[in-house]
């Protein structure tokens, strides 16, 4: 048999490729097959191929090898020494295949190389195909495996896209059909890849996303709503799942540039629906750095800047209102984007004392709510008492009704200074050391039970500060 690649058939493939592709078509190819002196001879002229001058037949030849190794495994235990001897060797200039099933195999067949050549062709490649999606997702996932970070994988493909482009004069359409491919191949594996997220990882995102075309977007109006879609389908995954893109300002200012797309007109109902869910995410983290005692301003701006002020309030008021453990000026910062306006000394002195009053009226209300105190108990032990001894019974309800009365009045203050009792005695919770005191070998989160209420002052915005933290014990005690 002759393996000159000069010499083909019919299909334009040198004559051992040619017969291979014949017999992987016919499903001829077999353990027993393998043994045959005829196959022995064929795979040797095969294998010499690899080598070939011609670069068009070593990629057609890695692609015949690629789709023989997926038909079994006794195939692939043949294919894969050939493929790892030559995969070690220097390669020829990449040349593309025009068919895209052929291009998935010759993917497959690279993916276990670790040359630098390899990873550049699986960029290009991940850049340039236009059909076989098949063929991006392994390209993605060998140019992924060799990256050192995620912002550094996002800046070269970015650079590839760009080189592409202009290489293709692609106009805006055509680029962002491209461009939702790409993203559509590789958004799993940024959200949740384990590798450094490096430096720039939000900024490297809106080059993605919107970077490569025109401030207007596509000019299609179906295409542009569909690319938002599935653009912010994406981002939110991201966000969700990789925490450097969740704490990251420049993944949220995406969402301001795909809004730009419909100036002067607004995007529809499903943009902005899919805009607040992934502004919640931002405000969940922006919630986790307040814990903390940190102010972040930029996250807090570009979340501001995704979709409204008014709406990053509501949201940041929601998630204030269920944590009172927040320091207050945190809090208040937290909800309303700004910190307190700073008073005079007099009037700091003043808020002390109003403080340690709110704190007295607390623990007013506290001692008001002992069970001992409770009017039906109170009022059952009276009649017992006034059956035995009248003149001390009549003292005692006298007592009882002033009781009754301070109970009215000290409620009423308490209310006028919008101090609750929370949580309430007997009522279950889950332990927060900033909110309950306990035994020390309480677990956070853990179920437990309030022997003694809390009390909690709604402060400015709505957002609730606690004066005296609730005392519990194990909900399972």
């Amino acid at each position: 048999m002759n393996t000159s690649s000069s010499e083909t058939i019919s299909s334009d493939l040198p004559n051992a490729l040619a017969e291979l592709r014949a017999l992987i078509q016919s499903r001829k190819l077999t353990k027993e097959q393998f043994e045959t002196s005829e196959f022995k001879a064929l795979w040797k002229s095969v294998g010499s191929y690899l080598h070939d001058d011609n670069p068009s037949v070593v990629w057609t030849t890695f692609a015949m090898l690629g789709r023989m190794a997926a038909i079994s495994k006794p195939a692939e235990r043949l294919v894969e020494p050939l493929l790892s001897e030559r995969l070690d060797a220097a390669l020829p200039e990449f040349v593309r295949l025009p068919d895209g099933e052929d291009r998935y195999y010759l993917a497959r067949s690279l993916q276990g190389g670790k040359r630098s050549e390899i990873i550049a062709i699986s960029y290009r490649e991940l850049a340039e195909e236009e059909t076989a999606e098949t063929a991006r997702r392994v390209w993605a996932s060998i140019a992924g495996s060799g990256g050192a970070s995620l912002t550094a994988f996002l800046q070269r493909l970015n650079n590839e896209i760009e080189t592409v482009a202009r290489a293709n004069d692609l106009r805006p359409d055509a680029l962002c059909r491209r461009i939702r491919r790409i993203v559509a191949s590789i958004d799993d594996f940024v959200a949740t890849v384990d590798v450094d997220a490096g430096d720039e990882l939000g900024k490297q995102l809106k080059v993605l996303f919107v970077g490569h075309l025109p401030k207007s977007g596509p000019d299609d109006r179906i295409l542009r709503e569909e690319a938002c879609q599935d653009f912010l389908s994406a981002i939110q995954k991201i966000v969700r799942l990789n925490f450097s893109a969740r704490t990251d300002p420049e993944s949220y200012k995406i969402i301001d540039a795909m809004r730009g797309w419909w100036r002067p007109a607004s995007p529809s109902q499903d943009f902005e629906g899919a805009v607040r869910s992934i502004a919640r995410l931002g405000v969940e983290t922006l919630l986790m750095f307040a814990k903390q005692g940190v102010m972040n301003k930029p996250l807090r701006d570009a979340l501001v800047t995704s979709v409204s002020a008014r709406s990053i309030n509501n949201m940041a008021k929601e998630f204030a209102a269920r944590t009172p453990s927040l320091d207050q000026s945190i809090a208040y910062w937290f909800v309303n984007g700004e910190e307190p306006k700073e008073e005079r000394s007099v009037r700091g002195v003043e808020a002390l004392s109003e403080a340690k009053l709110d704190e007295y009226v607390g623990r007013l209300l506290i001692a008001l709510d002992l069970p001992e105190l409770q009017a039906t108990a109170v009022e059952q032990a009276l009649n017992d008492v006034k059956d035995i001894m009248a003149a001390e019974g009549d003292l005692l309800e006298g007592a009882l009704k002033r009781g009754a009365l301070a109970t009215q009045w000290a409620r009423a203050v308490a209310r006028t200074r919008r101090i609750a009792l929370s949580p309430q005695r007997s009522e279950l919770v889950r332990y927060d050391p900033a909110a309950h005191v306990g035994e020390d070998d309480l677990r956070i989160g853990s179920e437990v039970r309030v022997l003694t209420p809390g009390v909690v002052k709604e402060g400015r915005g709505g957002v609730s500060v606690i004066l005296v933290k609730a005392e519990v014990e194990s909900g399972n005690g």
